[in-house]
């Protein structure tokens, strides 16, 4: 049984096919399948950017990422406080680094801080995963080390995949994700022995597996790989903090 469904948006028409098997020994429909248009639209990277603040801001927009993000990190999201693309009176221009991704707390005096950057995973029509932006990884260990110096409770490096696995053209479209064995400069590169051994590791999945918009098909997942050290904050990283917030 198919049904056809047709969504008028932006004077393009897009044409769903919903796809059910039925079988009456099993009581009813067993699975659904969405055929979705062959023409691609946009990337993950042109609907999001391309940029590390623009993904953190839509995340942090993103009820069930900072959800997930609380719980791993406070057992809850009840009272907890975030701040993006921080810079005075942390840092300066032409200072390293040059701001501060995303600071995240719900005691003032035990505020985690991180760094962010973008892997793109790309699948091809042939099965295999193109992947951009793995090198600046190394370059993202360097500048995650520098928050170390503003004596944070914790430090976390956070890598964001934007992983666009319509091409894997599963049977079932839930499986078009790139596997952690396609990306061992990743998740194992040599990035990772610039990194302070005190600093965390999260990687945090943007999966775009159908010919859909993001904003209406996505799945994102959050992985600690490392737990940072917890450390006791600097007095005065606790002052600039109130004093950031005093005026934002």
């Amino acid at each position: 049984m198919s049904k056809k469904q047709t969504f008028e948006s932006n004077r393009r028409k897009t044409v769903v096919t919903i796809r059910a098997q039925i079988y009456p020994e099993k009581g009813g429909i067993h699975s659904l399948i969405v055929d979705t248009p062959k023409k691609p639209l946009k990337t993950l990277a042109e609907y999001l950017g391309s940029k590390e603040d623009k993904i953190v801001n839509w995340l942090m927009n993103d009820l069930g990422f900072k959800k997930e993000l609380y719980e791993k990190l406070f057992n809850g999201e009840k009272n907890v406080h975030y701040f993006k693309t921080v810079e005075e009176p942390f840092t300066r221009n032409g200072e390293n680094p040059g701001d501060i991704d995303l600071i995240v707390f719900k005691d003032i005096n035990k505020a985690i801080a991180f760094e962010c950057k973008i892997v793109k995973a790309t699948s091809q029509p042939n099965g295999k995963v193109k992947i951009n932006k793995a090198k600046k990884l190394k370059e993202g260990a360097l500048q995650t080390n520098d928050y170390l110096k503003f004596g944070f409770s914790q430090v976390y490096f956070l890598i964001v995949i934007l992983d666009d696995g319509r091409y894997y053209d599963k049977e079932n479209f839930i499986f078009n994700h790139t596997p952690e064995e396609y990306l061992p400069q990743v998740y194992n590169g040599s990035w990772k022995e610039k990194l302070d051994e005190r600093i965390g590791i999260i990687y945090c999945t943007i999966e775009m597996t159908r010919n859909l918009s993001v904003n209406v098909n996505n799945n994102i997942s959050l992985k600690i790989k490392k737990i940072a050290v917890t450390n006791e904050q600097n007095n005065k990283t606790s002052q600039l903090l109130k004093e950031f917030i005093k005026y934002n």
